[in-house]
């Protein structure tokens, strides 16, 4: 746990300085552990999450108790940080489909709904929301999802998610889906 320990954090990834590569960041991550995932959008709202598996292609990891979204809303001045954490032997279920008119339209949001169907079927044998990493993206909170991030790097979609008590972590009036402005992987080992 994070209170145990008193950790030094490092960069492991920037789009500034590393490209923009869901690659190089698996690449740059690799063996890294925990991390935080942090992500500022196209209407400078900040948010991620917390994942005590770390980040890798291939992870399926069920949601853990030191995992969690979080979200740094700037409303009339002040930045207030949101943590939603993982709600424990909270059932894997996977939210009706929406409207055509709520689901994001485009031919980069076609990795989205592949990925999401790719991870379905191992989420509902899982007890809880999960994170789930591949070459198509990063899910986090499989039911809303919480958090996606698309291959490219540049897009991505937040809904609430129930496993984590989360609503969307985008800026507020900006609907679900948002542009990639920065993202940044983060590291830590204890001192």
């Amino acid at each position: 746990s994070l209170l145990q320990v008193q950790p030094c954090w490092y960069l492991a990834y920037s789009m500034a300085v590393d490209g923009v590569s869901l690659q190089t960041m698996y690449r740059q991550v690799a063996n890294s552990g925990p991390c935080i995932l942090v992500v500022e959008d196209s209407s400078n709202c900040i948010f991620g999450a917390f994942l005590a598996e770390g980040l890798r292609p291939g992870l399926r990891s069920p949601t853990s108790h030191e995992s969690f979204l979080f979200r740094y809303p700037r409303a009339g001045g002040a930045w207030r940080t949101q943590v939603f954490s993982a709600i424990q032997g909270h059932p894997a279920q996977f939210q009706a489909p929406r409207s055509r008119e709520e689901e994001p339209q485009g031919e980069h949001w076609a990795n989205y709904f592949e990925n999401l169907k790719r991870c379905q079927a191992w989420a509902l044998t899982e007890s809880n929301g999960g994170v789930f990493c591949d070459t198509l993206g990063i899910i986090v909170g499989l039911d809303g999802p919480g958090l996606f991030i698309d291959q490219n790097l540049l897009r991505g979609v937040s809904w609430p998610s129930a496993a984590y008590g989360s609503p969307c972590l985008a800026a507020a009036g900006s609907g679900p889906d948002f542009v990639i402005r920065n993202l940044e992987v983060w590291h830590w080992t204890a001192s």
